[in-house]
């Protein structure tokens, strides 16, 4: 967990939205896997996963939101550790973000490396009851905690700064923080959008 320790004083989630709860890699097999490569996959590359924190209505002052398109009543916050063989892991990020029918906030470890990832999620048009991956995909940035743009990114992501309308509102704060870093790669500056037309 030591390798995590910034994210999580960054987030600074309160207390009472902590899980702390190893997730079966089974789990995960059931649920995200849909091919045989994908379960060997999950397998071989995925060293633990930990279910962090959930934040709801009832433990945050941020209600839940609906509309015809999605359902956001909590945002799961979840670590992986992943093998050595799967630097970058994208796959591996696909098939947890997918797995969980949550907005998940996503912490990946892999050897030294730091990555966060985002995916907005909608409901299945196909089968009823279900959530997909919003059409953007996954969102991810690595982290290099000692980076100037970084710590500012990082400061960004505090749970209490984000904007409070809703569990959706709340993500998207989060994703905006994301492109704001992944901006400032280019343009050596991070800021934030003022506004939803900005971002």
């Amino acid at each position: 967990m030591s390798a995590i320790a910034p994210i999580l004083k960054a987030l600074a989630l309160p207390a009472e939205t902590r899980v702390e709860q190893r997730v079966p890699k089974k789990l995960l097999l059931e649920h995200g896997a849909p091919t045989a490569a994908d379960k060997r996959k999950i397998q071989e590359g995925i060293e633990e996963l930990h279910w962090l924190a959930s934040l709801k209505p009832i433990h945050c002052p941020t209600p839940a939101y609906q509309d015809e398109i999605r359902e956001y009543l909590e945002i799961a916050v979840v670590s992986v550790t992943l093998r050595q063989q799967e630097r970058g892991g994208q796959r591996l990020l696909t098939l947890i973000h997918r797995a969980i029918p949550y907005p998940l906030l996503l912490i990946a470890v892999c050897g030294s490396e730091l990555s966060l990832s985002l995916a907005h999620k909608r409901f299945s048009q196909g089968e009823t009851g279900k959530v997909v991956l919003d059409e953007g995909g996954i969102l991810q940035v690595n982290v290099v905690e000692d980076h100037p743009m970084d710590q500012e990114f990082l400061s960004a992501m505090n749970t209490a700064g984000q904007p409070a309308k809703n569990l959706f509102v709340l993500y998207q704060g989060w994703v905006h923080r994301f492109e704001a870093l992944l901006a400032s790669r280019i343009t050596s500056c991070f800021v934030l959008p003022a506004t939803e037309e900005q971002a």
